[in-house]
């Protein structure tokens, strides 16, 4: 056991100002491993307002922790880098005499790589400080007052060289005040003399692992490290441990695929800005999307990994070990099973439950092909390509409108990671597992073990060598006979208006029948169905105290799907006065009540037993 005195050996904090910090003397260097520079406006805006208090006769003001770990004559950043790097890029702006551009670069060595090794995170700030200034009409692409053009400028003008897009922010940011050589040269010194910081120093034996545990037990004021990063920084010291593979080969794949991750979300943000523009009737404060959207993180890929490397483990053990595994392999957040995953491969201790986990199981290649899926997905969602009507429904249900779509709307993806091929079997695949999922949400008030058991194991499935699309469908639609009609039929007719997950599935089946029977443009009626907010609507008024109706008012037959905006016009107006309001629906099911309703609402009300029985018949048949 080490002793205070050994311990303070290795890790040794100390309260300094930016001038001893941030001396020309000083040499500072990013792993590889770290994240490449990513502040953005706002983060520039506040490092600026706190230097800014300054100004104000404020004494002194306080940057926060900040850790480093001694690599030969370099400080080596484990966290620091958003604001030392911003900085620096400040006081080369205020006092280019001492912080000059070849004073920056020796100052600070970006070990960080881009997308390939030609293009990487020193060679981006080399770039920038060739070349800071914008020109007069990118300055005026960036100052645009439409929102939506200046953010797609932004945006790209940001993925060309961050390190100019910020540097414009920091002269933005200034006070107007500060103009000449002087000004500038006495806010920059005021800035080094008076700012703090508390850096904590680690000794070089302390390894890359045990640096980011001492980070995240001590970080207040950087930005916090999340599950991609940690798992950048654990693949590091895997691949350094290993013979055969390149550490900085490693790193580049993964930061690669970042930001082919970033630039996926950036290209499907803007399909769907389109699809609700498409949508928009009209400007009001109710005129709101629901879109579900398919922007995917880089969290769901490593989900994704995490079910394919606990299944490929899993299938290699016995039934008797299976059942442990699968009861808390698989409940385990990312950052829990990352962390003792790396801990049983880097260190060989961890939990009995990762005994089998060994090097040759990690394959970061795995991480690409399913961000592929993820694309290959999106592209064909999103275009309405490749997909038919009723899978495009059940796969909007399956992520959006069932208790289980937190835990598993991956699977789409996962079929399409094992299969490659969305045809009739991806159909089947998510037509029935959706089907699966919304009637458990019906019967059950809560997800059941039941449920997760099957999941688990139908991953276990997929994953499995041996399995084949074929043999994955019967088992689901084994699963999916085994549903009990008569029990949905009895919560079909309880007060469903007051189970959200009961009344939006139930009226969502409804909406569906209602399109299909229409029988145009089926697939864009279905995302416009799953693209505005709607709301399910009392077609005659819980308060309203109308004697002609004496049914309960929670049930189905007395709710319908209806646009935010229509039914927010409508308020609590008796179904008399409702009825000229429901003519500005696009859904068909609500044309549909509008044309029995116009029957006479004496029938209406009369009738609303074979309405009940009717409507709970029509999502009955859904599922069978």
């Amino acid at each position: 056991m080490m002793t205070n005195e050994e311990i303070q050996k290795k890790i040794i904090p100390s309260l300094v100002n930016l001038k001893e910090l941030l001396s020309t003397k000083n040499k500072y260097s990013i792993p590889i491993y770290q994240r490449p520079y990513d502040w953005d406006e706002w983060n520039i805006t506040k490092i600026i307002e706190t230097f800014n208090k300054l100004q104000n006769e404020k004494e002194f003001v306080f940057l926060g922790n900040m850790e480093f770990r001694k690599e030969k004559t370099d400080n080596q950043i484990i966290d620091g880098q958003q604001r030392i790097t911003t900085t620096l890029m400040l006081l080369n702006y205020l006092m280019p005499e001492v912080y000059s551009d070849n004073v920056l670069l020796n100052m600070l060595k970006i070990k960080v790589q881009g997308e390939n090794n030609t293009i990487d995170e020193q060679e981006k700030f080399k770039k920038f400080l060739k070349n800071k200034e914008y020109s007069k009409k990118e300055m005026e692409e960036l100052e645009n007052n439409n929102s939506r053009l200046q953010r797609k400028k932004r945006r790209y003008y940001r993925s060309e060289n961050v390190y100019k897009l910020n540097y414009y922010y920091i002269k933005k940011a200034i006070p107007t005040e500060i103009k000449d050589i002087e000004q500038k040269k006495k806010f920059a010194e005021k800035i080094l003399e008076n700012t703090y910081v508390v850096i904590i120093k680690l000794h070089e034996k302390i390894g890359e692992s045990e640096a980011i545990e001492i980070f995240d037990a001590i970080n207040t004021t950087g930005k916090p490290l999340d599950t991609k990063d940690i798992f950048k920084i654990k693949m590091y010291e895997y691949a350094k441990k290993m013979t055969k593979k390149n550490p900085e080969e490693v790193i580049r794949k993964i930061n690669k695929l970042y930001n082919e991750i970033e630039e996926k979300n950036n290209e499907i943000t803007d399909i769907e800005k389109k699809i609700i523009d498409e949508e928009r009737t009209g400007k009001s404060e109710y005129d709101e999307i629901n879109i579900i959207s398919e922007v995917f993180s880089h969290d769901d890929i490593l989900k994704v990994y995490k079910y394919i490397l606990i299944a490929n483990v899993v299938n290699k053990k016995s039934k008797e070990e299976i059942a442990e595994y699968r009861s808390e392999l698989f409940n385990m957040s990312n950052e829990n099973f990352y962390n003792m995953l790396f801990q049983r491969i880097l260190n060989n201790n961890s939990r009995k439950q990762f005994v089998g986990f060994e090097q040759e199981n990690i394959n970061e290649d795995e991480l690409q092909t399913i961000f592929e899926s993820y694309s290959k997905l999106a592209d064909n969602v999103l275009n309405l390509k490749n997909i038919n009507s009723e899978t495009y429904f059940a796969y909007k249900m399956l992520k959006g409108y069932n208790r289980y779509r937190f835990a598993y709307g991956f699977l789409p993806v996962l079929y399409l990671w094992k299969f490659k091929k969305m045809d009739t079997d991806f159909d089947n695949f998510v037509i029935n597992t959706s089907k699966i999922f919304e009637y458990y949400s019906i019967v059950n008030k809560q997800v059941i073990n039941e449920v997760k058991r099957f999941v688990n194991n139908l991953i276990i499935k997929i994953v499995s060598s041996k399995s084949n699309a074929t043999e994955i469908n019967i088992e689901i639609e084994k699963k999916l006979k085994e549903c009990n009609f008569e029990i949905l039929k009895k919560e079909l007719n309880t007060e469903i208006a007051k189970n959200w997950w009961n009344k939006n599935i139930a009226c969502l089946i409804l909406a569906k029948k209602a399109e299909l029977e229409n029988g145009k443009d089926i697939l864009k009626k279905y995302q416009r169905l799953f693209t505005r907010k709607f709301d399910i609507e009392h077609i005659c008024a819980i308060d309203d105290n109308d004697k002609r109706f004496t049914k309960n008012k929670n049930t189905l037959g007395n709710l319908m799907i209806l646009e935010y905006t229509i039914n927010r016009k409508i308020k609590k107006d008796k179904i008399e006065k409702k009825i000229h309001k429901y003519k500005d629906s696009k859904f068909q099911i609500v044309l549909n009540e509008l044309v029995e309703i116009n029957c006479g609402v004496k029938k209406y009300y009369k009738d609303y037993d074979y309405r009940q029985k009717r409507k709970v018949e029509e999502v009955k048949k859904y599922f069978e």
